[in-house]
């Protein structure tokens, strides 16, 4: 916590209060069912939601097509529903085209970095990549899909659906005094 002056660390307490909100789940109670949203980095390297006296356990390569349902029983014997759904990134999209999970990462650059080239790193399910940008690559085309390293293929195991990454070019505001 970071009132402790020994061993607070503010940063760190805030990423995992971040990271708690989502594991607990928004459970929302729609007609008896308990909607369970988890992301998509969540749901490729696995994890646990409390829920009163419940320890669901999403297991790793999770496999459905944008939603599971769990039925669990409860110590009366009366049926809890859920449904864990899958949700984006702050900077994901996420559609099912063929009953597959096709992620979209959402890249923001400015134009130098298009003109002159680059290196942009980003975090995709829980790895580090570096995205070489050449010069002029973007200019013609904002999108750019990288083989085999996307979502896990529920129709191909072993394969992973591409990732696909969209670039939102900036351009500078120029003012007058630029121009001259």
């Amino acid at each position: 916590h970071p009132d402790n002056q020994e061993t607070g660390d503010a940063e760190k307490f805030v990423e995992l209060k971040n990271e708690y909100d989502i594991i607990r789940a928004e459970l929302e109670d729609k007609d008896g069912i308990k909607i369970v949203k988890i992301t998509t980095t969540q749901a490729y390297k696995g994890c646990s939601i409390l829920y009163k006296n419940y320890k669901i356990d999403i297991h790793p390569h999770y496999n459905g097509v944008g939603e599971h349902k769990i039925i669990l029983l409860n110590k009366n014997g009366k049926k809890e529903r859920f449904i864990v759904k899958i949700i984006p990134e702050k900077d994901e999209k996420i559609e099912y085209i063929n009953n597959e999970l096709i992620i979209t990462k959402i890249i923001d650059i400015n134009i130098i970095d298009v003109i002159i080239g680059s290196v942009k790193r980003i975090s995709f399910l829980g790895n580090n990549y570096d995205v070489i940008i050449k010069p002029y690559e973007l200019l013609k085309q904002s999108i750019k899909k990288i083989a085999n390293k996307g979502y896990p293929s529920f129709n191909n195991k072993g394969k992973n659906n591409p990732l696909i990454l969209k670039f939102n070019i900036t351009y500078p505001i120029l003012t007058k005094k630029d121009i001259k």
